[in-house]
């Protein structure tokens, strides 16, 4: 039995049954959400804190695990297998800056699109009789909301 809701369930002998009175005294938590910790120093606040930002933590391991293929590792020396693990943290960080610099410049792109636009524009090369100059195609799409 599952423990989430076998706590519901009274089991005699070879006989299960609902314990509907268990279920009214658990009822009077409907629509309330918890947070349990087992550090007696901090305020509500820094543990409501704590909570808000473990969902960057986990978008973090997802981007690194997807957008910086941090895994699978094809080295088998200690040296190497370090050395692959820091240039992905190293990575991870350049895209966190990345995306930061462009929420602050207003553009609400991800960095992986930011990525896409830049490897769109190209340099060229325009020379006259007496000079030559490089000048750069425009980024085409822009995306501000």
């Amino acid at each position: 039995m599952k423990p989430s809701y076998s706590k519901y369930l009274r089991v005699k002998h070879k006989e299960v049954s609902i314990d509907k009175e268990k279920i009214k005294q658990e009822s009077r938590w409907d629509g309330y959400f918890g947070y349990v910790t087992n550090n007696s120093h901090l305020t509500e606040e820094q543990v409501l804190g704590a909570y808000k930002m473990l969902y960057k933590i986990e978008e973090s391991f997802r981007c690194m695990k997807s957008s910086l293929d941090l895994r699978p590792v094809y080295h088998w020396t200690e040296r190497r297998i370090k050395g692959h693990i820091m240039l992905c943290f190293l990575s991870f960080y350049v895209l966190r800056v990345i995306q930061r610099k462009l929420t602050e410049a207003g553009l609400y792109i991800t960095a992986e699109q930011a990525i896409e636009e830049l490897d769109r524009v190209r340099a060229i090369k325009i020379r006259t009789e007496k000079t030559e100059v490089y000048a750069r195609t425009a980024a085409e799409r822009v995306i501000r909301y």
